[in-house]
């Protein structure tokens, strides 16, 4: 077995998600300048934060993959921008590279949300919206919203958020449209749909209000975070496959560490 180096890990990582499917201002691919370090071991995250850093410090990682870009704008002058920085020159410093696969592994086959769709147990699940981001399916059974929310809670990673819920809680649910991230840009196009609910991350009080005049979907708004972690698993085994098919023997590991931005929530008055 071969020990592989960052730039023909990344050809083979490219292949499966190509860069060509990201949105235009989306920053991915290689974001270090170590192109040419040899990879033993991966470890696979959602963001990229000093806790994650670290943990890739100390378990002698070669090359940190992660879901959201670490810097979007190379021009951009903030107090974030320059956090962002020093953690690209510490991963660099410790000869770890940084891959980024992001909005063209939301919309690539077997990414973020084919992942997010099997994990509900989804059935005929197509793509929709204009950059087909977004994913549609059936249950293998009709429920109600209340059940069904149950069903997510289940089967989502554990954070310290609360699932916010617009809907009745009564109504039936059979077909499901799902976005992992942010998808309050998808809502008109899931109103075109015959989804019963949307489930998604971050949506806004004026795109929820307008929905309810609409008279859209249920809607559910779960962690951003935990939508998109459910695609790790999925993305190690994809990586162990065609990584394999290469004859390179690497080890990949996933971060547990919850990078949710919440830290409690307290349960609303009846």
């Amino acid at each position: 077995m071969n020990k592989p180096t960052v730039a023909k890990l990344a050809e083979i990582i490219e292949k499966r998600y190509p860069k060509t499917l990201a949105l235009e201002w989306d920053v991915v691919g290689l974001i270090t300048s170590n192109s040419k370090i040899e990879v033993k071991k991966i470890l696979l995250t959602i963001d990229v934060t000093p806790e994650v850093v670290s943990q890739a410090i100390s378990e002698s990682v070669d090359l940190l993959i992660s879901h959201h870009p670490l810097i979007l704008d190379q021009e951009e002058s903030t107090d974030i921008q320059e956090k962002s920085i020093e953690l690209k020159m510490l991963l660099e410093q410790n000869s770890i590279g940084l891959y980024c696969i992001h909005t063209n592994a939301d919309i690539a086959e077997g990414g973020v949300n084919d992942a997010l769709a099997a994990k509900i147990g989804l059935i005929k699940v197509k793509r929709f919206g204009q950059e087909q981001m977004g994913r549609i399916g059936e249950l293998k059974e009709n429920t109600n919203l209340k059940t069904f929310i149950n069903l997510l809670r289940n089967n989502l990673p554990k954070t310290k958020g609360a699932l916010q819920v617009s809907g009745n809680l009564e109504n039936q649910v059979l077909k499901v449209a799902v976005c992992g991230g942010s998808g309050s840009s998808l809502l008109a196009e899931v109103r075109q749909t015959d989804a019963d609910v949307f489930v998604t991350a971050d949506l806004k009080h004026h795109a929820i209000s307008d929905n309810k005049v609409m008279n859209g979907p249920a809607l559910i708004s779960i962690s951003h975070w935990a939508s998109e972690w459910l695609w790790l698993p999925e993305l190690k085994k994809q990586l162990e496959t065609d990584f394999s098919q290469s004859n390179f023997d690497v080890n990949i590991l996933i971060s547990e560490i919850v990078t949710d931005s919440w830290d409690f929530s307290v349960e609303a008055k009846s």
